[in-house]
């Protein structure tokens, strides 16, 4: 059967190093499984637990690509601009994969209260909902409002545009002192350079929804970590829940 992990070799990549020396969380959660391979849940659910720790794979992988491109707009290469919506939308869509996981019957079962362990993922999982993982004015929920559809729509282009929110919240971010290309190119490296890049998601009655990738990815990476880590609770009955 190829749900039990019975009829896979798992090593463990780190075996003399303590989980919380394990870097990054993608290759922490398989030292976890590799530690834990007699565990009750992974004798029919191995595919699912394993397919999401490549989820987080592709969220430690797209993260540093997001970086990449921002460390390259600092230094004014503002060719690279495109590429950074890009890489988010591929972000988002890996944290939606994984919010199907964590919402999912196998582990609800095990943590009914689930969504109280991923409260960012949740947050940017609307992202996936109303542009990326099929845009609202394509398929409108019914609080799709037209205008609300075209907000979407624009959210993670350049038609909207990217806001900064100042890494050292005791500094603003720098503001034009002049007109002129220069003045702004400069302008822009400082902000690239000394803000976060961030987008928003209108979403009417409910508010605005900002994803800042730099400072959220920690947030979603240990929130997906603490999933695990629940599930193979060695102190929970998994008789009952299982069934």
């Amino acid at each position: 059967m190829i749900h039990s992990i019975s009829n896979w070799s798992i090593q463990d990549p780190y075996p003399s190093k303590k989980l919380e020396e394990v870097v990054p969380i993608s290759m922490r959660i398989q030292c976890l499984i590799a530690r834990n391979t007699n565990h009750e849940l992974l004798k029919e659910n191995f595919i699912s637990i394993s397919g999401a720790i490549n989820m987080i794979s592709g969220l430690e992988y797209h993260y540093q690509n997001f970086m990449e491109i921002v460390k390259l707009l600092s230094k004014g290469k503002n060719y690279k601009r495109p590429y950074l919506e890009h890489e988010i939308i591929a972000y988002i869509n890996r944290v939606g994969q994984f919010y199907f996981f964590a919402t999912s019957s196998l582990v609800k079962k095990i943590i009914p209260s689930i969504l109280t362990q991923i409260p960012t993922i949740e947050h940017i999982y609307m992202f996936r909902r109303k542009h990326t993982g099929h845009r609202s004015i394509d398929r409108p929920f019914k609080e799709d409002t037209r205008h609300l559809q075209g907000v979407h729509a624009m959210s993670l282009t350049g038609m909207i545009g990217i806001h900064f929110e100042p890494k050292d919240k005791s500094k603003s971010l720098p503001q034009p002192k002049l007109q002129g290309r220069n003045n702004w190119s400069k302008l822009m490296k400082d902000h690239w350079k000394l803000g976060y890049a961030g987008y928003q998601l209108n979403m009417g009655k409910d508010g605005i929804y900002n994803i800042f990738i730099e400072k959220d990815h920690s947030l979603i990476v240990n929130e997906a970590y603490s999933v695990f880590e629940k599930l193979f609770d060695l102190n929970t009955n998994y008789g009952n829940k299982l069934k």
